[in-house]
């Protein structure tokens, strides 16, 4: 996701509804930039964290309230800025040694990418899932280079 649109999730997007209020498995944005709908998938280990996020504060109370939200405001009540955002994810990076490298939050939407090319997910649903015109523009996104298409004839033994 693009941080514009992470920043507007609330607990309701994640949030299963009733007596269950569990996560849900999935939810569906209206992406800020491309005006598409995105169906976004929880996965197993963000289930994990937002569970661990609603038992560590009160955030769950509201469907209202935002997931990444602003501590100097009332719990939930104002989302953090992109600006914010960014700060944390530099201070987190430094924080465990990635200091030389240039990373932002634009940063880890190419990266989950680039990781997914790498396990086996092709440029095609990586394009779909981007909402990318052609593959030419993905594989560019992920920074695949002459040297990633030549490892990958020692990969395949016929």
């Amino acid at each position: 996701m693009r941080i514009g649109d992470l920043l507007k999730l609330k607990v309701g997007d994640v949030k299963k509804a009733g007596n269950d209020s569990g996560i849900k498995d999935n939810f569906e944005i209206k992406e800020q930039k491309t005006d598409k709908l995105n169906m976004v998938e929880i996965n197993k280990n963000a289930k994990k964290a937002l569970k661990f996020l609603f038992a560590r504060t009160n955030l769950d109370n509201s469907f209202d309230n935002y997931l990444f939200y602003n501590t100097k405001e009332s719990p939930g009540l104002k989302s953090i800025s992109r600006i914010q955002a960014y700060r944390l994810v530099r201070k987190w990076c430094e924080s465990v040694g990635l200091t030389s490298l240039s990373v932002g939050t634009h940063t880890l939407r190419k990266t989950f990418g680039y990781h997914a090319w790498k396990n086996g997910v092709s440029i095609e649903v990586l394009q779909k899932k981007f909402k990318h015109n052609s593959t030419s523009t993905t594989r560019e996104y992920l920074g695949i280079e002459e040297a990633d298409v030549k490892d990958s004839y020692h990969q395949v033994n016929l």
